[in-house]
């Protein structure tokens, strides 16, 4: 019979719970068999290593279609972890490897002799195109942005803290004050933070990662040195790409200057809907900026 409250059962489920429930697995049931394959660059290491006609250029996109996938979850950490170890093998093969400490922080160089290894610090500038691992944070860009906003827009962290909420928010600014990081270095330009706080960044993450988060908060990944400009992530480029092939912005071939097409948008009443826009698409380009993107792609 009835237990004499609407919208309840027995076991206390509501009927908005049930539905929530019945969802989520109409959804698993949909995506079961869903599985995305190795990525097409991947494929195309794989071939030219096999007849001996592989370089360094193929093995970078290869290791940015492995990115992709993983960052956009389409594969699992697994997965994701076997391809790594396979690429690390490749990247020691063709690449001088270089000892390194603070692999996060752009600003550390790299020397090979054994007296720099323990402290590593502003050295020698690493080869144009020389790739090397990296431990990197699952932050967005935050090479390019601030760490507060990397983190705010991460969909790691906005999983794990919901900050879409005020309470989230509050979660994160608290994260920030239990590791004794002020909030004014977290919202300014990550490239602009001392050195003694980006220093100690893995070290604070790894103490405090119980403050919300777990220990997926970083992963196994690759720097590229891009001539005389600073190296880029995997995962940054792989965001600076996506941004360029899936924005309204058009890359001039010339000088990597990026123009909205505004032309069908002139009647459009929503200006503000674009203006924001825009200051959103402004995060990324800069991202973009130090990427011969024609070369990352053939």
């Amino acid at each position: 019979g009835s237990n004499g409250r609407r919208g309840g059962n027995n076991n206390g489920i509501s009927d908005k719970q049930r539905q929530i429930i019945r969802a989520r697995r109409l959804q698993d049931e949909y995506y079961k068999f869903q599985e995305y394959a190795l990525n097409s660059s991947g494929i195309m290491y794989l071939m030219a290593r096999l007849v001996q006609k592989d370089d360094n250029d193929m093995l970078w996109s290869a290791i940015l279609g492995l990115t992709e996938s993983f960052i956009y979850e389409k594969i699992t950490r697994d997965r994701y972890n076997q391809g790594i170890t396979y690429y690390c093998d490749e990247v020691k093969r063709r690449n001088e490897t270089y000892n390194n400490i603070a692999t996060m922080d752009t600003e550390v160089r790299y020397n090979l002799a054994d007296e720099n290894v323990e402290n590593s610090s502003i050295i020698s500038h690493r080869n144009n195109d020389h790739i090397q691992f990296s431990t990197e944070f699952r932050f967005t860009l935050m090479r390019f942005w601030t760490l507060y906003d990397s983190m705010y827009y991460s969909r790691y962290v906005a999983a794990k803290l919901g900050v879409w909420k005020q309470r989230g928010k509050d979660n994160l600014k608290y994260m920030f004050a239990k590791m004794a990081l002020p909030l004014s270095e977290a919202q300014q330009p990550y490239s602009s933070m001392k050195r003694e706080y980006k220093k100690k960044l893995p070290q604070l993450f790894e103490e405090y990662q119980n403050q919300g988060l777990d220990d997926n908060y970083n992963y196994g990944s690759f720097t590229k040195q891009h001539g005389g400009h600073q190296s880029i992530s995997a995962s940054d480029m792989v965001y600076a790409i996506t941004a360029v092939l899936e924005s309204d912005y058009k890359v001039k071939s010339h000088d990597n200057q990026h123009d909205i097409n505004t032309n069908n948008n002139k009647n459009n009443n929503n200006d503000t809907f674009f203006v924001h826009y825009e200051k959103k698409m402004r995060k990324f380009r800069s991202s973009s900026d130090n990427i011969d993107l024609s070369k990352a792609l053939k």
